[in-house]
């Protein structure tokens, strides 16, 4: 009898479903970008957990004040929302289909394997995403919702991971339209000697061109020696 028990005990423990590891997607790097209106692509990856994945859905958001969700190449009608480059069967067939949100705030991704016995088996990159900088600022990069289901239309838990991006204000740009010339000195003078009684540049120490902390006229002199007499730049801060 205890024979048998044994036999049970050792058949049910071999015979129990393994549980799966949680897959893990995440996106590149946080970033800082320069300026407004720069182009770039964030790739949303996952690790080796990621695993007999059949279909894919990703909720996707940012703040549409900072950054945008850029569906074409400009001029033409190249959509650049593609899949990534993890490998898959060659004989497989992939839907891919994206939506993005009236509001611009999120984009919606689905992914599918339509042969029967194909699935996405990671690491490797899911989505190539391109997004334009459209004002300065910071914005979280939020992967909102992973939905995966299995080949037998069975969820699999996903762990996600944001992330994070800042467009940065060039110090000299005081009036904020993305560029340095002489509407800026314009702006700092009309602040500086109240003509008639400017307002402050936008975002502070964007005036602070030489970095000293504080505003004054030797800002002012600074700017006008780099615009009309080959002065140094501008400090480099990213704002």
């Amino acid at each position: 009898m205890n024979k048998i028990y044994k036999f049970l005990l050792i058949f049910l423990l071999f015979a129990s479903p393994v549980v799966s590891q949680t897959a893990d997607i995440y996106f590149d790097a946080d970033e800082s970008y320069s300026q407004r209106d720069t182009f770039f692509v964030i790739s949303v990856k996952c690790d080796v957990f990621f695993e007999e994945v059949k279909a894919i859905r990703l909720d996707i958001d940012v703040d549409p004040s900072v950054l945008s969700f850029d569906t074409t190449q400009s001029g033409s009608d190249t959509i650049f929302v593609k899949p990534g480059g993890l490998l898959i069967p060659i004989d497989t067939v992939t839907f891919f289909s994206y939506y993005l949100h009236p509001d611009s705030t999120r984009i919606t991704i689905d992914i599918a394997l339509l042969s029967d016995s194909a699935t996405f088996n990671g690491p490797g990159e899911l989505v190539w995403l391109p997004i334009t900088t459209v004002g300065f600022g910071e914005s979280d990069i939020v992967l909102v919702n992973a939905f995966l289901i299995d080949r037998f239309g069975n969820e699999i838990p996903a762990l996600t991971n944001d992330s994070w991006a800042k467009v940065c204000q060039f110090v000299g740009d005081v009036n904020a339209d993305n560029r340095i010339d002489i509407a800026d000195l314009v702006y700092f003078v009309d602040y500086s000697f109240g003509i008639p009684s400017g307002p402050p540049p936008n975002t502070y120490f964007s005036g602070d061109v030489d970095c000293s902390g504080y505003l004054d006229i030797a800002d002012i002199v600074y700017l006008v020696t780099y615009m009309f007499d080959y002065g140094p730049p501008p400090c480099e801060i990213c704002l």
